[in-house]
C-alpha cells in the first residue's frame, strides 16, 4: 500500500482509497469496475501524488496534480467526470487512439468546470509523452465486457494485447508513476503490468475485489435495514466468478453476521450463498439490464 502525504506531512489518502475513488467512477458507467467506500476531506484542495520518500510514503503536493487517463470510452469518460468532481486533481490528460474521442470528451468535461462544485481543473487531450511529469496513470482501454457474455475473462487475449502495447508506451516516458488498473479482467491485466516490463510492481495495481466488496456490504445492508457503510467484511480471490467471501469477517455495525437475525430482528438467517451469487453475478445484471 503506498501512503499520499500532504505537505503537513499528515497521511490524508492511501493507493487502496485511490483505486476505490477511479473504480467507483466507472462503476457508474458499466458497473464491472471496482469500488471503495469513504470519505475525503474538504480540507484537502487538491490530492496527488509526488515525490516518493522511503521513509513516509508518497508525499502530497499541489504541483504534482496531474493525472493521465488512458481510454475515452464510456469508462473512461464515466471515470473523467467523477474524477473532477472529487477536486483531488490539478490536470487531467486523456490519451485515446481515436483523438477526436478524446478531444470530445475532454471538452464535454471542461464546459463543467465553469459550475461552483467544481475546481478550476486543466483537462486536455494529449500523447503518451504526457506520461513523463504525471504523477498517476489510469488505465480504462480495451473493450468491455458485452450483453451475453459471463466470463470477464472472455476479455483476456484482447485486452492483454492493449496493455502490452499501453505499457510499451508508458515506458518510453516514466517508470516512477502510480498506475491505477481498470481495465477487465483486472486481476490479469494489473498482473501482466507488473511482471512484463520492469515497472516497479508496487506502482501497478488494480481495482480488484473492490467493487465486489462494495455490492456484498450493499445486499446486505438492505436485508438489515442499515447504511451500507455499517456493513464490514471482504471479497478475497480475483474479480468476479472466483471471488470469495470470508464470512467470519463480515459484521453489521459491529455485529457479527450469525447475530445480524437476531439483533436486527429479520424473519429468517440471511442466506450466505445467495448474497455470494447475488454479489458475483451483479455485474453481468447490471449490464444486461443497462445494455
Amino acid at each position: 500500500m503506498i501512503k499520499f502525504y500532504n505537505p503537513l506531512g499528515k497521511v490524508c489518502m492511501t493507493s487502496d482509497y485511490f483505486a476505490g475513488l477511479v473504480g467507483a467512477a466507472a462503476q457508474s458507467c458499466y458497473g464491472v469496475c471496482g469500488m471503495a467506500t469513504g470519505g475525503t476531506s474538504d480540507s484537502l484542495k487538491t490530492i496527488v501524488l509526488g515525490t516518493n520518500y522511503p521513509d513516509k510514503g508518497v508525499r502530497v503536493t499541489e504541483e504534482d496534480g496531474k493525472l493521465v487517463l488512458i481510454g475515452a470510452g464510456m469508462v473512461g469518460s464515466a471515470t473523467l467526470n467523477a474524477l473532477i468532481a472529487l477536486n483531488l486533481l490539478s490536470e487531467v490528460v486523456v490519451i485515446d487512439q481515436n483523438t477526436d474521442k478524446a478531444k470530445g470528451e475532454v471538452m464535454d468535461a471542461l464546459h463543467t468546470t465553469a459550475f461552483a462544485y467544481s475546481t478550476n481543473v486543466t483537462i486536455r487531450a494529449g500523447s503518451y509523452a504526457d506520461c513523463a511529469d504525471a504523477a498517476i496513470i489510469v488505465m480504462t482501454a480495451g473493450p468491455s465486457i458485452q450483453p451475453g457474455d459471463t466470463d470477464r475473462r472472455s476479455l483476456a487475449e484482447k485486452n492483454l494485447a492493449v496493455m502490452d502495447g499501453v505499457m510499451r508506451q508508458v515506458t518510453r516516458y516514466t517508470r516512477s508513476a502510480v498506475i491505477i488498473v481498470v481495465t477487465n479482467p483486472v486481476d490479469l491485466v494489473t498482473y501482466y503490468g507488473q511482471t512484463h516490463f520492469s515497472y516497479p510492481a508496487e506502482k501497478i495495481f488494480g481495482t480488484g475485489t473492490l467493487l465486489d466488496t462494495a455490492r456484498m456490504r450493499q445486499i446486505i445492508a438492505s436485508q438489515c435495514g442499515v447504511d451500507s457503510k455499517n456493513v464490514h467484511g471482504y471479497l478475497f480471490g480475483e474479480h468476479g466468478a472466483s471471488a470469495f467471501i470470508p464470512w467470519s469477517m463480515v459484521s453489521v455495525a459491529g455485529v457479527p453476521l450469525d447475530e445480524a437475525p437476531r439483533v436486527f430482528g429479520l424473519p429468517a438467517a440471511i442466506d450466505k450463498a445467495e448474497v455470494l451469487d447475488e454479489t458475483k453475478n451483479a455485474g453481468l445484471r447490471v449490464l444486461k439490464l443497462k445494455g
